[in-house]
């Protein structure tokens, strides 16, 4: 079993690396990102007995993933099975479940998201045949959401494929924390203006066999800091 380690589950474009990142900076230990991601580089070595072994004997670290990330070996759509495993190696008292309470913003967010992946992958052949090009449309960049256009936020197509993804992620992550009674962490409380309402949630987490610094996380997590810089007024 993982000692002393956290494991953070949520949606995408809930803040999760974020979270992941800052609870790392303090020094609880080293941050793994999305290791099931189908197209990390090291997707497959990721999805090994060997990396699973890694997992169970780490101390100190912070993995981060997505409820839709799952190792090579499993069936899609998402199983719950696969998470109910990685919380048994985390424990349920080191793990945090987090996503947000308004589907239309988080719809929003993910069709910026989307977007953004396209022109990333268009972009790619010229990243790989060595042209100088920086590849702008990364996922944790800062970014504007007027730079999406209005055309492809209200593509109804594309627009109804992210709501009925979102919805089924939803439902598993309640599903978990309804077997598990483990309160869901609202991304628009954790990172919204009223950081007396952020250092709560914080202060509240009772991870097992040690303490974190719940202020600097809370300053570390302050929505000033955040990768969407149209308006600091709004999450996106």
């Amino acid at each position: 079993m993982a000692t002393n380690s956290i494991l953070i589950l949520g949606l995408a474009r809930s803040g999760t690396s974020s979270l992941g990142k800052g609870l790392a900076h303090q020094g609880v230990g080293e941050f793994v990102g999305e290791p099931w991601r189908s197209n990390n580089p090291k997707y497959r070595e990721n999805s090994s007995s060997i990396f699973f072994d890694y997992i169970k004997e780490a101390i100190n670290i912070v993995l981060k993933s997505i409820i839709t990330h799952v190792p090579y070996a499993y069936d899609r759509p998402i199983p719950l099975d696969f998470h109910k495993y990685l919380i048994s190696i985390f424990g349920i008292e080191n793990t945090i479940l987090i996503t947000r309470k308004n589907l239309d913003e988080h719809v929003d967010s993910r069709m910026h998201l989307r977007y953004k992946s396209l022109l990333k992958d268009k972009y790619k052949p010229l990243e790989e045949a060595g042209k100088s090009y920086i590849n702008k449309h990364a996922a944790h960049v800062p970014y504007r959401s007027s730079f999406t256009p209005k055309s492809f936020l209200q593509n109804r197509k594309e627009r109804q494929m992210v709501i009925d993804y979102t919805i089924q992620e939803r439902k598993v992550m309640f599903e978990l924390s309804k077997l598990y009674n483990k309160d869901i962490v609202w991304y628009e409380d954790l990172y919204g203006n009223d950081r007396d309402l952020s250092l709560k949630i914080i202060n509240s987490w009772t991870f097992k066999d040690f303490e974190i610094d719940c202020i600097q996380l809370n300053e570390y997590l302050d929505p000033k800091y955040k990768y969407n810089k149209s308006n600091f007024d709004k999450l996106i």
